[in-house]
């Protein structure tokens, strides 16, 4: 589907030419495609998706020297009001932790402190004994995995 988008609507431009206009066109364009499949238009997750195959594409194009800057850097804005996620209350939390006493110390210690600091997956997986100030008592959060 995304190469179809993309050389269908931005394969005339030439990589110099291609603008945030341009780009926020060709999103609010795809917003109002028709699927493949014929049930509706395209979701805002496939416009984001065209957007980070078109960002590769033109990240790739700046490490070769083609373009100086990526145009669709800072240019993609989802349409629409987020989701609110559900969070566990109170009482959820203390039954998680109570479950994971006794368990193996590493995810033990793993899901407490992903429950008490918030921290998303690919950020604690992230830490290194470094990134603990333990006078502080704070934790410097550097670098995420994928």
């Amino acid at each position: 589907m995304a190469p179809r988008n993309l050389c269908n609507s931005l394969g005339n431009y030439k990589l110099t030419d291609l603008r945030k206009e341009v780009i926020r066109d060709f999103y609010e364009e795809m917003r109002h495609s028709p699927r493949l499949d014929g049930r509706g238009n395209l979701s805002e997750k496939s416009v984001e998706g065209l957007h980070n195959t078109l960002g590769g594409i033109l990240s790739a194009a700046v490490d070769e020297g083609y373009i100086t800057h990526n145009p669709a850097w800072r240019c993609y804005k989802p349409k629409g009001q987020k989701k609110e996620r559900p969070v566990a209350d109170e009482e959820t939390v203390k039954k998680l932790i109570t479950a994971f006493e006794g368990q193996s110390m590493k995810y033990e210690t793993y899901f407490k402190l992903v429950l008490a600091t918030g921290l998303r997956r690919g950020e604690a997986c992230g830490l290194k004994w470094s990134d603990i100030n333990w006078r502080k008592r704070t934790i410097h959060v550097q670098r995420g995995v994928v």
